[in-house]
């Protein structure tokens, strides 16, 4: 999905950049002249409307972004500076008081409008003359709001704030994620939709039910998409599997039809029957033991979808797909993946806009089999990994290096199987 951000703010661009989404930016002149019959948090409400709305007909399709912030104090708005004495008067006024800084955020996506203020404090020491005339000198005042930005500079004459501090800087970046993401969850389910419209009207979803963020996000999608009656959960313990209970609060909380199969017995008849061809437990090989019950799962669940004539949901993202950290022809199989185009970060944001409870939507990822957390085998964090897919940050060279060898050698798992060409 395209973004347009309607600013020229290169703070809104940095803002929107950091947040890990790419964008076009285009311009034009919008009048933003206060209407006086309107407050002024629902002038700056209307004025980020506005922009957000100019030529909406020619990016129709796209997510289109205005916003406007404005500060203000005792009921009158502080806008940029224009000239020494301007700056001056306006950081003695704010000395020592509290002002308020107000964006009006719009978000416009086909038919769906989002308009809304989002309004933070910020509280200044108590300046000196000689304080406020270094800052002006500095000529960081010029050209902002309220003749200060708290992102440089300016920071040294706040006290403290309460709020968002980026809605300070220009853009409420918490706010629009939030947006981003509503958005983002209905096209997911429309998807749901046209695909099963497509490749299995009337079919259910079968959906592997492992309690974790990825598996929960997916079944509630399709919930949605499909409703509750079209969705069916398979719980796959191997054997015992302590956190069993999180899965079963997940098809009870969704209110879908489920069925557990362990797979411990057909997991250990392979065992057996591999051991007694090659005379060795090949659970002493890490790639067998690992791999093994989740190509069991993805049989299972494929043995399952027959019986219903359904489709199989792939619940992997993006995050392990970029890494590998994956199962080929295991967890990585599946009919239609809903996720896949999504972080483990972003796959959380999906899970708040689904609703989903806290004790789905941030569990500790683990793999049910090591005893580990996915972090603790990789040796890094998704915070770490999804920073570096989305922005090429990494600071950690090593880190880099390894998430860089994992992609290389796991490209095999997301690419198509090669296949020899007789003719070019």
């Amino acid at each position: 999905m395209e973004i347009v951000l309607k600013s020229s703010s290169p703070r809104r661009k940095e803002l929107l950049t950091n947040m890990g989404y790419k964008f076009e930016i285009k311009t034009f002149d919008v009048d933003e002249t206060f209407d006086k019959n309107l407050s002024i948090t629902d002038n700056v409400k209307a004025l980020g409307l506005k922009k957000a709305t100019v030529n909406k007909e020619e990016d129709y399709g796209k997510i289109l972004i205005g916003c406007d912030t404005i500060v203000y104090f005792d009921n009158k708005v502080y806008g940029k500076p224009k000239d020494y004495n301007d700056a001056f008067n306006m950081l003695k006024t704010l000395s020592g008081r509290m002002h308020y800084v107000a964006s009006g955020l719009a978000v416009i996506y086909k038919d769906k409008i989002y308009n809304d203020v989002i309004i933070s404090k910020v509280y200044f020491k108590n300046l000196s003359d000689e304080d406020i005339k270094n800052y002006i000198d500095s000529g960081e005042c010029f050209g902002k709001a309220g003749a200060y930005a708290i992102q440089g500079i300016g920071n040294n004459l706040v006290d403290h704030y309460e709020g968002s501090l980026n809605n300070i800087i220009g853009l409420p970046t918490e706010r629009l994620d939030e947006i981003l993401f509503d958005i983002y969850k209905d096209d997911v389910i429309d998807w749901i939709k046209n695909y099963f419209d497509e490749n299995g009207k009337g079919c259910k979803a079968i959906v592997g039910i492992s309690g974790g963020t990825d598996s929960s996000v997916v079944a509630a999608l399709c919930v949605k998409a499909l409703g509750k009656e079209n969705v069916v959960g398979v719980l796959m313990p191997n054997g015992y599997q302590h956190d069993i209970d999180v899965s079963k609060k997940l098809v009870d909380f969704l209110d879908i039809k489920y069925h557990e199969i362990n797979i411990k017995n057909p997991v250990d008849e392979l065992n057996e029957l591999i051991e007694e061809e090659f005379n060795k437990d090949p659970n002493d090989v890490d790639a067998y033991k690992t791999n093994t019950p989740s190509r069991i799962r993805m049989t299972t669940l494929y043995g399952i979808c027959a019986l219903y004539g359904g489709r199989v949901a792939n619940t992997c993202n993006l995050s392990e797909d970029y890494i590998g950290y994956s199962t080929k022809f295991g967890d990585s199989a599946g009919d239609f993946s809903p996720i896949s185009a999504f972080t483990k970060t972003e796959v959380r944001k999906l899970g708040k806009a689904l609703g989903l409870p806290d004790l789905f939507v941030n569990k500790i990822p683990e793999d049910g089999m090591s005893g580990k957390s996915d972090e603790e085998k990789l040796g890094f964090t998704y915070d770490v990994l999804d920073k570096y897919i989305r922005l090429g940050i990494c600071e950690d060279l090593n880190i880099k290096e390894r998430i860089d060898y994992l992609h290389k050698i796991n490209l095999h798992k997301i690419e198509p199987m090669k296949a020899y060409k007789k003719w070019n």
